[in-house]
This record gives C-alpha cells, structure tokens and sequence, in this order.
C-alpha cells in the first residue's frame, strides 16, 4: 500500500448457520450482510487485529507529527522570504507557507505509515496455525461489534478465536443449507435455555 495507514484488518466472511442468525440481527444492527448464493444466505465479517495495520496507523500519526512541527518552521520561514511588502505578497506568502506545510506533513505521514509497516510481522487469518481458505469451516469468536463501516452491520472486531473444522467439498458461493447438512457441531458452546 502506498498510504498504509489506509489499510485494513484481515477480513473473513462467514456465512452463519440459521441457529447463530440473531448474532447479525441484534445490537442495533440497520443491515444484515449476505452472501451471494442464491439463498442470499447471511454473513458475518471477522476482523483480525493486524499488528502491520495498527503500527502503520501510530507510524503515520508519529510522522505527520513531526512533520507538522517541521512543515510549519518551514512555512514561517518561507512566508518571510517572500514578505508582506504588499497585500498580494501576504496572501501568497500565506498560501505557500500552507501548501509547504502541508505537504510536509503528508510526507512524515507516509513516512512514519510505511517505518510502522516495515517493521512489523505480516499476519494472515489462521486457526491454530494454519492460514485460513475460501471455503473452510470454521467457528469465530470475539467481540460483535455494530459498525457504520459496513453499512451497520455487526461484525467482529475483532476475531479472538478461530477453530478450523475443515474443507467444504462444494464451491463458492456458499449456502447456509450445505452447513447445516455437512458441520452439524461447531465450536460454540451449548447454550440450555
């Protein structure tokens, strides 16, 4: 990414058995995301806390920083070579004071997004090690959050735990359907009501 501090968290779409649909419906939640099989069966997002993402994201905010404080230095003291001898000279003055600043700042923001990047590990979504594919059957939990970020719906924000049951035999798109009839028993504790 050239603005890394644009990124986003791994993401995971999980088409949810009928049994777990009120997970998508609470909350508060406007939207209810689906697949696209023909059953438009409904979906939850797992996000997965990115280390790559969040040091980015302090990297970028480090670097406009210092940036900001070198960008206006660099304003002042250009805005004064040019001076104020007229009220047109003040107004540029003005402006490419700011444009300097700016791009200043945007530079130490792209700077410190990429440091943040750089050093961290790369992270992929994965369940006891193994890195997770289209199609796998997995259970999910974490915190369900409501997010104006995907159109109200709920989402994890993010995945604290994944467990791997294995492959689907069909191809995408899934259906709700073929989880009922193929991974009866997930992960989730049973629930007595």
């Amino acid at each position: 990414h050239l603005f890394p501090f644009s990124a986003m968290h791994d993401r995971i779409d999980v088409v949810i058995k009928p049994r777990y649909w009120h997970l998508v419906e609470a909350g508060g939640a406007t939207h209810v995301k689906c697949a696209d099989d023909p059953d438009e069966s409904p979906l939850i997002y797992g996000l997965y806390e990115s280390r790559e993402v969040c040091n980015a994201g302090v990297g970028a905010l480090t670097g406009a920083g210092v940036g900001a404080v070198g960008g206006v230095l660099a304003g002042v003291a250009l805005g004064a070579a040019i001076g104020c001898a007229t009220v047109i000279l003040c107004i540029l003055a003005i402006l490419v004071a700011a444009l300097i600043a700016a791009a200043i700042v945007l530079a130490g923001a792209l700077a410190g997004g990429q440091i943040g990047r750089w050093v961290s590990s790369n992270s992929e979504p994965s369940a006891d090690g193994n890195v997770l594919r289209v199609g796998d059957y997995v259970t999910t939990a974490g915190e369900l959050i409501t997010s104006g970020d995907f159109d109200g719906a709920r989402v994890y924000w993010f995945v604290e735990e994944t467990t791997l049951h294995g492959q689907s035999s069909g191809s995408p798109d899934f259906s709700f359907r073929e989880f009922d009839d193929n991974f009866p028993i997930d992960a989730c504790p049973v629930i007595i009501r």
